[in-house]
């Protein structure tokens, strides 16, 4: 039996006016109670199963936050699916990737994510207004239904208010080849939010022209000397459109950066890297990222790796560190 499904079934029966979903004071206020929840999914579910989907069969949840999210959620369950969620800003052509991979049967979309039932080609999919309509309480499409928090109503909405605070925000993504459409298509709504937008890495070191299309500078090689020289260029207003960094000396005095380890204090997880090389002394021919973007192995001096495991160490109780280049992960369980 499935626990979260058969906690709501109780919960109609014990708490059946208690209030289990909310809508925003924006929006009007009101909500589902428990037993009004239940049927709703009992309903949702119903549907579901009309739709000649089979027990195991994966489901993708692909829509915005709204409490009908919640409705959907059980509904799935309910049904004796699995559900796969996705948030809503996540690209089209990625979505579908995504469910085709998962094997998804069907694809519960949203208002955000109406869009991406164009390219489901084979998956069946439910708006999900279809599959809920409660007496007194019709779920909309509209987004009037809305959970209370600070996410927009539209899926660049966030990205302009970004664009307009007085930090005068950039954007600086990196990326791997196996990452870079993601990254491009996220590039490309900053930029179209007027957030200036800076790409690097391995794919964009090797296709530099590529990136350019879709960023407003590109750096080639690593941070070393670059990014300073960036950030400065950005505050007078005279960002170029291309820098290269250092791909040798990147731990000498004057090149070498300690990293802000304090910046992830607080954060849910434990796992810290600390680069203790750049480059590897193999130079494997088939290995683009040892030889393309150092020129050459380097070490980290070994006082300078203490220096950043002391560091780590001081942002969280139980860190697990990973010595990158090495892939070795270590348990700390003494200061150094």
């Amino acid at each position: 039996m499935n626990r979260l499904t058969d906690l709501l079934r109780q919960s109609a029966v014990q708490y059946p006016e208690a209030p289990a979903v909310a809508w925003a004071q924006e929006t009007g206020g009101g909500g589902f109670s428990y037993s009004r929840l239940h049927s709703a999914v009992l309903q949702g579910a119903a549907r579901l199963r009309g739709a000649e989907l089979r027990t195991g069969d994966k489901v993708l949840l692909f829509m915005e936050p709204r409490p009908e999210w919640a409705l959907a959620l059980f509904s799935i369950l309910e049904a004796g699916l699995v559900v796969v969620p996705l948030p809503a800003e996540t690209p089209p052509p990625v979505a579908v990737r995504i469910a085709v991979f998962a094997e998804a049967k069907a694809v519960i979309l949203g208002a955000w994510t109406q869009s991406a039932a164009l390219a489901m080609n084979g998956i069946r999919c439910f708006p999900v207004e279809e599959l809920f309509h409660v007496e007194g309480a019709a779920v909309s499409s509209g987004g009037e239904a809305t959970l209370t928090s600070n996410l927009p109503r539209t899926g660049t909405s966030a990205l302009q208010e970004a664009a307009a605070c007085d930090a005068s925000p950039e954007l600086a993504i990196l990326a791997f080849t196996s990452q870079i459409d993601e990254a491009y298509a996220l590039a490309d709504r900053y930029r179209a939010a007027g957030v200036p937008v800076v790409l690097g890495g391995l794919h964009v070191s090797l296709l530099p022209d590529e990136a350019a299309h879709h960023a407003d500078s590109v750096v080639l090689y690593g941070a070393e000397s670059a990014w300073p020289r960036l950030v400065e260029d950005f505050q007078r207003g005279q960002l170029k459109p291309r820098y290269e960094g250092l791909r040798a000396g990147v731990f000498l005095p004057g090149n070498y950066a300690h990293p802000r380890f304090d910046l992830l204090r607080g954060r849910p997880y434990n796992r810290l890297t600390i680069q203790t090389s750049r480059g590897c002394p193999l130079n494997c021919e088939f290995c683009a990222a040892s030889i393309r973007i150092p020129s050459a192995f380097q070490q980290k001096p070994v006082d300078l790796v203490v220096a950043e495991l002391r560091s780590a160490l001081a942002v969280t109780d139980h860190p697990f560190i990973d010595l990158s280049k090495r892939r070795g992960f270590w348990r700390c369980r003494s200061r150094c």
